[in-house]
């Protein structure tokens, strides 16, 4: 199997792992499938095998912590808990530049989310990215491609001020009561600055930043509303991703 079969069929595996994991924060079939839908569209697959598998283990590892987190009896949330730790470690052993992206994104949910009360303890995330950090340190840094070169500070600033401004509008409605914009804030810049920041690639770090978009859009269209305004707004939701999809169609090399 080639490496560009690798990368499809983990793109369509991903997408369908973002869908679960987007029902499980927003609790909504036809939002989840939205989200998963933009999500689908949006996100660039890679051609590299490896990386590919490491974007969908990281996102089944973001389910199945939700999952630990949403279990009552302990050893469920025991067996969901080293379920998503082994596929932590696979992500991070496919592509490690996930791997300070993932305890953070893990935190983020398990935290910030507004529908979790009591607050979980993030015992889990937390020894993720304690494990991760170690990794850093003691792993060998492979030697990245020519065209590839170090670590772009450029992009990891301008990644930085664009999350910056958002968050500044965000952090607004987050004083206003309104907490999911700035959870998708948070989910997008944790995923994609650890990695411009380090070097270890910005494709996987924009891959699962795209989770936070998603997000929005499942949250968007399955907000209660009277139905008239539900249709519309899914129908541009739909168009927005129509024109999305059309955009790449037309610009993908031939």
């Amino acid at each position: 199997m080639g490496a560009a079969t690798v990368a499809t069929v983990c793109h369509a595996l991903a997408t369908v792992a973002t869908f679960f994991l987007l029902r499980s924060l927003v609790r909504h079939d036809v939002g989840a499938a939205l989200g998963a839908l933009f999500w689908l569209v949006a996100a660039v697959r890679s051609a590299d095998g490896r990386s590919a598998a490491s974007g969908c283990l990281g996102i089944a590892a973001l389910c199945l912590y939700l999952l630990h987190l949403n279990r009552v009896s302990r050893s469920h949330k025991g067996g969901y808990a080293a379920a998503a730790t082994a596929s932590y470690g696979a992500a991070v052993l496919c592509d490690a530049a996930t791997t300070l992206s993932l305890p953070l994104m893990a935190a983020t949910l398990g935290a910030l989310w507004p529908q979790r009360r009591p607050r979980p303890r993030q015992t889990v995330a937390a020894a993720w990215l304690a494990a991760g950090m170690l990794y850093l340190l003691i792993a060998p840094s492979p030697a990245p491609p020519a065209a590839a070169g170090r670590g772009n500070p450029a992009v990891a600033a301008m990644i930085l001020l664009a999350a910056t401004a958002v968050t500044s509008y965000a952090g607004r409605l987050w004083r206003a009561g309104v907490r999911w914009p700035g959870v998708c804030v948070v989910l997008f810049a944790v995923a994609a600055v650890p990695p411009a920041a380090t070097g270890r690639g910005t494709w996987s770090g924009l891959y699962l930043a795209l989770l936070g978009p998603a997000l929005a859009t499942a949250v968007v269209t399955s907000w209660p509303m009277p139905p008239n305004v539900r249709r519309a707004v899914r129908g541009a939701a739909l168009a927005v991703i129509a024109a999305l999809a059309a955009a790449r169609w037309a610009l993908a090399p031939r």
